[in-house]
């Protein structure tokens, strides 16, 4: 006969699926309406600051430089036919996934689009609950874990501007299917495949070292290979995105995020630089602003990344393949917070990763940190100032990364922060096996915190 446990978590389980269901049902009836209509319903009242009237805007502007292609004309050297009226923004290879949009005209290109959006966030919800089985952790329904990132800000925001953060997502999920295969060429293309998300957005680029602390070095080898085999491709089109596409980029985000330094962090934006920027106004050192604050984030979130991936890096084999998904997508939404014009729509990696490694068993304060973090992921504005949403958003990526950190190690009590990133001298004063030797093995899954992550 089940305990009293086991019934409240079979409770628990079946209201979570029944919520997931009714979630997913008003998802789909939201974003229906708002397509058909070409503007996304109750817009103003997201944490977006300036809702566009009409859905697709970043959208439009590849749209406009695959015509202006399409019409024999260089979408680096003209202002495109798109709201913005500038250079086109992205690299060469941004292109070719969009050349299906040449005979379309931009109403029904964009809800092709934002179907092609929702259809990656649904394949990487699912693999990311492939992760949380991998891991031993708490079962979340599908219906429930797919509506969590579907209703997450992040992704609103990308579909309803139609970015292409979300092909990033995708390439990494490429990746880390192709890095399952034994063989080298397999581990070079998984590189490749992140080196070709480098190009797409340059945040991704940061994908490197996660490989580097990961002992993924042939991967790494991979990307780098890739970056450089597809701008040797496109080289004269690479130039002048370098030299007129891309000063024209950050010189109008620029002005956007700017707007709120000094005074008030903005709502939809995630730059630490920014951060830093309003920090030293208000000790009286804004002239040192816009020399440092780029270089403090850029340190603060290197050091991060340096104790995330050390923990990565140092687990068995098998340990760092289940973890592998959400490191990847965790360093990318830690690249996002570099820029300073991080806009939230770029950060679609991280609910994805609270996804995977989140666990109902994990501490009160971790707990708390997700609730928190939840208020500012969700859609819907709440009372709250940049300058407080920024931070709630920082302790999510924090809580994210010592989730991580927790999975690549059994944790048992008595272990100090000094264990869960030295595996080794763990398992040494606990007497037991190594863990490399030991993670195949059938009781392995066992050695965790309780029912805790396996490999």
């Amino acid at each position: 006969m089940p305990d009293s446990s086991q019934v409240k978590r079979a409770v628990g389980y079946r209201v979570a699926r029944i919520a997931g269901i009714a979630l997913l049902a008003l998802w789909v009836a939201w974003w229906t309406a708002s397509l058909l209509v070409g503007r996304l319903f109750f817009d103003g009242s997201t944490w977006n600051g300036y809702p566009w009237p009409h859905l697709g805007l970043d959208f439009l502007h590849t749209w406009a430089a695959e015509h202006a292609l399409a019409a024999g004309q260089n979408p680096y050297l003209m202002a495109l036919p798109d709201p913005l009226h500038r250079p086109y923004a992205y690299a060469p290879v941004n292109l070719a996934f969009f050349l299906w949009t040449i005979p379309l005209v931009p109403a029904k290109a964009i809800i092709l689009w934002d179907v092609i959006l929702a259809a990656i966030v649904v394949v990487a919800a699912h693999a990311c609950l492939h992760v949380r089985r991998d891991l031993g952790l708490t079962p979340i329904p599908w219906a429930a874990g797919v509506a969590v990132p579907l209703w997450s800000f992040p992704v609103v925001f990308a579909m309803e501007r139609g970015n292409t953060d979300l092909l990033v997502v995708l390439l990494i999920l490429a990746s880390v299917r192709l890095g399952k295969t034994p063989a080298s060429w397999a581990s070079l293309a998984a590189g490749a495949v992140l080196g070709l998300a480098a190009l797409l957005k340059l945040y991704a680029g940061l994908l490197l070292a996660a490989l580097l602390l990961a002992r993924r070095r042939l991967a790494a080898v991979g990307l780098c290979a890739g970056v450089a085999l597809l701008v040797l491709a496109t080289f004269p089109w690479t130039v002048q995105w370098l030299s007129r596409g891309l000063p024209a980029f950050f010189r109008w985000t620029g002005n956007g995020v700017s707007a709120g330094r000094h005074t008030q962090l903005v709502t939809y934006v995630h730059a630490l630089s920014a951060g830093w920027d309003q920090l030293m106004a208000l000790t009286g050192t804004g002239a040192l602003a816009g020399r440092l604050s780029l270089v403090l984030a850029t340190v603060v979130l290197l050091a991060l990344l340096a104790w995330v991936g050390l923990a990565v890096g140092r687990a068995g084999d098998a340990r760092r393949r289940a973890v592998e998904l959400p490191f990847l997508l965790w360093t990318a939404a830690l690249a996002t917070f570099v820029p300073s014009n991080s806009y939230d729509y770029n950060l679609v990696f991280l609910p994805l990763a609270v996804l995977a490694v989140w666990d109902a068993r994990d501490g009160w304060l971790a707990q708390l940190a997700l609730f928190f973090g939840a208020l500012v992921l969700q859609p819907f504005r709440l009372p709250l100032s940049g300058n407080v949403v920024l931070p709630l958003k920082l302790l999510v990526l924090l809580a994210v990364g010592r989730a991580l950190v927790s999975r690549c190690v059994a944790t048992l009590p008595g272990e100090t922060r000094a264990h869960l990133i030295n595996p080794d001298r763990a398992l040494a004063e606990r007497g037991a096996p190594d863990a490399r030797r030991d993670e195949g093995a059938p009781g392995a899954a066992a050695a965790g915190r309780g029912a805790g992550p396996s490999g």
